[in-house]
């Protein structure tokens, strides 16, 4: 007969015989199943030691470190850190930062993608080869570790300098001096792919660098050309494949309309908010210097 059953209301019992032969049934103890999040953190205590696990890198500085680099393929292990535990890889892709999950069991394996390994070792070996996944931005090549020990990044662009404008009513004279400099990505002229570029607005003008280090502008743009900065009408038509950033937003000149975004809403919000300010004190002072002329 079974030692174990279930009463009327579900609860599982244990049988058991008394020493007079009569039966005894008692309500089994059923230890605690660990939780998920147990299992993460064993895989966590392992991984630290990893110089390509990231502990303490959450979605959007995952981005905002892998969009430092030019290179497709550069990837790096971080902690996932929504409701469902686990981890995730994320790579920089051609134009955007894919995340791709990686799910741990009780039985102490390790699920990504279409494999699975019995062991943190064999997991950790199968990226000493050059992996490659298949993304909805097209096929990528795991070729570089990012390694913890870089610099972090500057999560938002940091504003130099910046000062008050003067109130349309006002009469001024010299162009305000604001300052503004950090990362956006635009969208090419004659080969309409997009490219991360440092960017510098200085006073009216407008420069954008390869990178950080490069000392001689890529173009330089006379934001008292400028027609208007407007978001774009057709950002879901225009945007790069696998688009994961701010909204964009348009430069637009008689000649040309340049298009780019931030690495984030805020950052798109914050550049098109300055640059806007820019442009339409510059046609303010146009206007009230082409009134005193035509008075004189």
């Amino acid at each position: 007969m079974k030692d174990h059953l279930l009463n009327m209301h579900g609860v599982r019992m244990k049988r058991s015989t008394g020493s007079g032969g009569e039966i005894i049934m008692q309500e089994e103890e059923i230890p605690p199943q660990p939780r998920a999040r147990s299992f993460t953190n064993w895989f966590h205590s392992i991984f630290q030691d990893l110089s390509w696990y990231h502990e303490e890198v959450n979605h959007h500085l995952a981005e905002c470190l892998l969009r430092q680099s030019d290179d497709p393929g550069t990837y790096l292990l971080r902690r996932r850190t929504s409701i469902n535990d686990g981890f995730v890889i994320s790579v920089r892709l051609s134009d955007s930062v894919g995340h791709f999950s990686v799910s741990v069991t009780s039985g102490k394996t390790i699920q990504f993608g279409t494999n699975q390994f019995t062991s943190v070792e064999d997991f950790i070996r199968h990226f000493d080869n050059e992996i490659v996944l298949a993304t909805p931005a097209g096929l990528v090549s795991l070729k570089r570790k990012c390694h913890k020990n870089l610099t972090s990044p500057e999560v938002y662009e940091k504003v130099v300098a910046e000062s008050r404008f003067p109130n349309s009513a006002q009469d001024g004279n010299e162009i305000p001096l604001i300052s503004y400099e950090g990362y956006l990505t635009k969208q090419g002229g004659r080969i309409k792919t997009w490219k991360r570029r440092y960017c510098k607005l200085d006073r009216a003008e407008f420069k954008y660098f390869k990178d950080l280090k490069e000392t001689k502008a890529r173009k330089c743009l006379d934001l008292k050309t400028c027609i208007g900065v407007i978001w774009d009408p057709s950002q879901f038509a225009k945007s790069p494949r696998g688009f994961n950033g701010g909204r964009i937003f348009c430069l637009v000149f008689k000649e040309r309309t340049y298009y780019m975004y931030g690495d984030t809403e805020c950052a798109s919000e914050k550049w098109k908010q300055i640059l806007e300010k820019v442009v339409v004190f510059q046609q303010e002072h146009q206007k009230k210097k082409h009134w005193r002329i035509n008075e004189g």
